[in-house]
């Protein structure tokens, strides 16, 4: 007989202990963690030592995307569950990382003791470990008689309205007996009272633009544009300019515009550079002369192809108008 002894070996089926996980009850109860953390970690746990396993992987595995894996794992490391390392090879790069896990990490020692909602009863000697929750009351009886006059809960509602880049234009109501304005409307006390805040008044300029885009339907008049343009609207008036007029020059072929908001503010830039025209009872100036008109339109002689700038009242410019006269 040789000197080596051969022993029976055993090999290892199918186990049903293969086909789950045991993890510890504290893990799962760990408030720090969030439920993307505490299922990563379940699934770290499923596979075996020595098993290669990436962020990557661990996405293509779940419906989270790649960022929301590495916050999950960054979260087991930072309680203890997970411990990340990478060391070096000999010829001196590095190595692959390994993944130690473990659902019993060492406590930490908090600065002060945390507050435990339903806090598990003591252990007792014939119950070592609580390997479950114990039931608890949904509202559990107060250490004293209740108070005769609690102090009433706030339930008034947290303002989550978001900033608004397209105000509705105000319907400012009007007192019954010419008393000063509220804000509010015609004979409602509520708005007297001062229990909200009033609004500021609009002014006169203001006013003038919010008229001129309802008469212009595709201007939508934003809170910017209303206080970069309601100053100088107001100066205009100031200076002399009728409230018709300025309505007349502000919205006239405005049809077929393809930015109005910006064409309002042009026409508001022109008007300031603009010496205050005459009351309209005074009598009209004389008419101008063709060549101190504006440009009207281009020339469409020599075949459509002249293209030279025409004033009002013009049909050809001299050059089309002197070639056609030659022919």
């Amino acid at each position: 007989m040789s000197g080596t002894t051969t022993y029976p070996r055993i090999r290892r089926g199918t186990m049903a202990a293969d086909r789950f996980t045991q993890i510890a009850n504290d893990l799962f109860r760990d408030a720090r963690l969030s439920f993307k953390a505490k299922g990563i970690f379940g699934l770290l746990a499923s596979h075996r030592d020595g098993y290669g396993i990436t962020p990557n992987r661990l996405a293509e595995q779940s419906t989270d995307g790649l960022d929301s894996v590495k916050t999950g794992l960054r979260e087991l490391e930072a309680c203890g569950y997970l411990y990340r390392s990478q060391g070096r090879r000999p010829d001196g790069t590095l190595g692959p990382v390994e993944y130690f896990i473990t659902d019993t990490p060492e406590p930490l020692q908090p600065s002060s003791a945390p507050v435990v909602e339903n806090p598990s009863p003591a252990p007792t000697s014939r119950d070592g470990q609580n390997r479950r929750s114990r039931p608890v009351v949904d509202y559990p009886l107060a250490a004293g008689p209740p108070a005769a006059d609690p102090t009433p809960k706030n339930t008034k509602n947290k303002n989550t309205k978001t900033k608004n880049t397209n105000p509705t234009r105000p319907r400012p109501g009007r007192p019954r007996d010419g008393g000063p304005f509220r804000g509010g409307e015609v004979g409602d006390d509520s708005r007297e009272t001062g229990a909200h805040p009033q609004a500021p008044e609009t002014t006169a300029g203001q006013n003038l633009l919010w008229e001129a885009s309802d008469r212009i339907p595709q201007l939508t008049l934003t809170g910017a544009a209303l206080r970069r343009l309601g100053p100088k609207a107001d100066e205009l008036l100031c200076r002399g300019w009728s409230r018709s007029r300025l309505l007349t020059v502000l919205t006239a072929d405005t049809e077929d515009l393809s930015h109005p908001r910006g064409a309002l503010a042009w026409r508001i830039e022109d008007l300031l550079a603009t010496p205050v025209p005459p009351a309209e009872d005074s009598p009209p100036p004389a008419p101008q002369r063709p060549a101190d008109r504006g440009v009207h339109r281009e020339c469409p002689g020599d075949d459509g192809l002249c293209g030279r700038p025409l004033t009002v009242g013009e049909a050809l410019c001299r050059a089309c108008a002197t070639a056609d006269r030659a022919r």
